[in-house]
């Protein structure tokens, strides 16, 4: 869960939020209702079993699918998986137009040190979009279990942007090369002791996670400071 908490989610509350106050009333009211919908779902399945005892429902993950086939009427049944269908694509849209956006504003633009016309960027932006799809399709295609890809999602955003969002809010020292360290070592180390390595007894997160706020904390021992006549002149 750690790993939502810099999501689009977040930014999306703050950032709309006509003052600090409803800034923060709606963190606490989006929280009760992330609470409120999530338990929805797993209800419907406790209540599935008890009622239908009979049915031992072999595939935990489609519980509520094989409840709807075979207990509702055709017209509910078409109502439910219109909506289904409804809230995964809203879903897929909005996780793949956030991190082009992101990809293209943040990384390709400052990279590229390019001067870009509006035409020019909604060409990135459009590119953006077919990259983070592309790679989206191939990390679907590596998982089957729907509960496993959803916590992936979140690992990659504990262990590269947590550290960061946590020490810009409240370490007074942060700096940019801390953040960028912090988020290439978590990654990197996640990625090693995930995929090439997994030798450790616990899961590779946990060590990534450290790892990300070690350098997010010591960056400032590596940041480059600028000659004091370039700070005058800027002045």
């Amino acid at each position: 869960g750690l790993g939502y908490i810099p999501s689009q989610d977040v930014f999306q509350r703050a950032n709309s939020a006509k003052n600090e106050k409803s800034a923060v009333q709606s963190m606490y009211i989006g929280a009760g209702l992330y609470i409120v919908i999530a338990m929805m779902p797993l209800f419907i399945t406790l209540c599935a079993k008890v009622i239908y005892p009979e049915n031992s429902f072999a595939d935990t993950q489609a519980i509520i699918l094989t409840m709807i086939t075979q207990y509702t009427p055709f017209w509910l049944q078409v109502i439910f998986f219109g909506a289904l269908l409804s809230a995964v694509l809203s879903t897929c849209s909005g996780a793949i137009l956030a991190p082009a956006s992101i990809l293209a504003e943040n990384f390709i633009k400052p990279l590229s040190k390019k001067t870009y016309n509006d035409k020019q960027f909604l060409r990135v932006l459009r590119w953006s979009v077919i990259i983070i799809a592309f790679i989206s399709i191939i990390i679907s295609y590596m998982r089957s279990n729907i509960f496993a890809l959803v916590g992936e999602s979140a690992v990659l955003g504990m262990v590269s942007l947590l550290a960061p969002v946590v020490a810009g809010l409240y370490y007074k020292n942060a700096t940019k090369t801390g953040a960028m360290l912090s988020m290439l070592s978590g990654i990197v180390v996640y990625i090693l002791f995930e995929y090439i390595m997994p030798v450790l007894p616990i899961e590779a997160f946990l060590p990534a996670t450290v790892v990300s706020f070690i350098f997010m904390y010591t960056g400032k021992y590596f940041e480059v400071k600028k000659p004091q006549h370039e700070i005058v002149e800027m002045v």
